[in-house]
């Protein structure tokens, strides 16, 4: 028994970021941050995220090596954990590994002129298959001689088969090659990347300047601009492009949920594979309860955060949902596994348990305000106004619940159209 979640190894590292400039590669294993072992993803990014320009001092385990890393935290432009723009600390570290897409940016360079092009599949590497660009870059870096490359070239399920050769021993950045972390596989049309011009087929390889080290990186950088143009790097096919691009705000589904957020309009090649996993589990009784403890506290804080972005508007109301959003939520879950099902269930038990505490007539939380009211008088409420909080109070929470089934209703009217018109035929 116990949880996957995901481990403190390095699965992909973004180019020209600080943690590339401090040599941090894929496969790393981040075993102590400031002096504090750490031994899940999670308490990395907390680390880095949090602390944009802050120093961290990292204890790396690279095979059987084990050395200090001391280097400065990013800054730029993301979002948060609500996906709301905001200044975000960033090493250029990621967690997910990236798949052996080969990216081409300049026309001129040894591996174009050696038959490489932006959106080659590496498959192997003298003979031997690579599963991820890092396997790739390590394998032609530590060779002593010239290394055959297997590659897939066009549609996936009719692939074109070519072989070419690398130098080994060196670096793949030193040939050109870089990995297609945003190759443009469609454009929407009438979107802003479509009137800036952008093409299926553009390798993105930089925004304002700054290396696009990775897809994600490149879709908070574009979440957080707020509608400020943005200046894209391009690289299509012998030439080289700089495109200002204006990302419009959009109503976008994120995990089901309806949000605002900005786009620009394409959709890329998925280069993208999971990163090492490990299970997080106990056998001693008061351990796990206080593993418990600690993340029911980090779920209510981040519960409240949220509730207080929703009343600001920072968090478009149409995430709140009903029962409906509920039992979507919760199918979802369960067909990714019981522990996943079981986590929202939790999920969903605290959050209604710190909604019944908030000081709302007829809720827990508004009663203990009564009592408080009454013991500060001495002496009990009227019937008459004790009628009034409960009408006020009944009327609050229909209004919510109305609101709710509402936002649920339109989330939802596709899919129950679509039900009905089966059910009718």
């Amino acid at each position: 028994m116990g949880i996957e979640r995901p481990d403190a190894i390095v699965g992909s590292v973004e180019r020209g970021s600080p943690a590339a400039e401090a040599g941090l590669a894929p496969g790393d294993r981040i075993a102590a941050i400031d002096g504090e072992a750490v031994r899940w993803w999670s308490e990395v990014e907390e680390a880095v995220r949090g602390n944009p320009g802050d120093r961290i001092s990292l204890e790396v385990e690279r095979g059987e090596e084990r050395f200090p890393v001391s280097l400065a935290i990013g800054s730029r432009r993301g979002v948060d954990t609500f996906r709301t723009p905001a200044d975000v600390g960033f090493l250029g570290l990621r967690h997910h590994r990236q798949k052996p897409v080969v990216g081409v940016p300049e026309a001129d360079s040894p591996a174009a002129q050696l038959g490489f092009r932006s959106g080659d599949r590496v498959q192997t590497v003298a003979g031997e298959p690579v599963e991820d660009w890092g396997a790739f870059a390590t394998r032609v870096r530590n060779a002593t001689g010239p290394v055959p490359i297997a590659l897939e070239r066009g549609p996936a399920d009719a692939p074109e088969r070519i072989a070419l050769t690398l130098p080994g021993g060196v670096p793949l950045e030193s040939q050109g090659l870089i990995p297609a972390v945003v190759l443009v596989a469609e454009v929407a049309p009438d979107s802003a990347a479509s009137e800036a011009g952008v093409q299926a087929g553009d390798l993105i390889v930089a925004v304002d300047g700054e290396p696009v080290g990775s897809f994600f990186t490149f879709q908070e950088t574009v979440l957080g601009s707020e509608g400020r143009a943005l200046e894209v790097s391009i690289a299509r096919t012998g030439e080289a492009l700089v495109l200002p691009v204006a990302p419009r705000l959009m109503e976008t589904d994120v995990g089901g949920t309806k949000q605002d957020a900005y786009r620009i309009g394409i959709h890329g090649e998925n280069a993208v594979l999971a990163g090492t996993f490990a299970l997080d589990q106990t056998r001693n009784p008061l351990i796990a309860l206080g593993r418990g403890v600690v993340q029911t506290g980090e779920i209510t804080v981040l519960f409240l955060r949220g509730l207080k972005k929703l009343i600001t508007g920072d968090i478009s109301r149409k995430n709140i949902g009903g029962p409906i959003e509920i039992a979507r939520q919760s199918h979802s879950a369960l067909r990714d596994g019981w522990d996943r099902f079981m986590n929202v269930l939790i999920l969903i038990s605290i959050n209604i348990g710190i909604l019944n505490l908030l000081p709302i007539p007829m809720l827990d939380g508004g009663q203990a305000v009564v009592y408080t009211v009454e013991g500060l008088k001495r002496g009990p409420l009227s019937h008459r106004t004790r009628l009034f909080v409960q009408q006020v109070g009944v009327v609050f929470l229909l209004g919510i619940m109305g609101f709710a089934f509402w936002n649920d209703i339109s989330r939802n009217w596709s899919s129950f159209f679509e039900w009905f018109r089966n059910l009718v035929a």
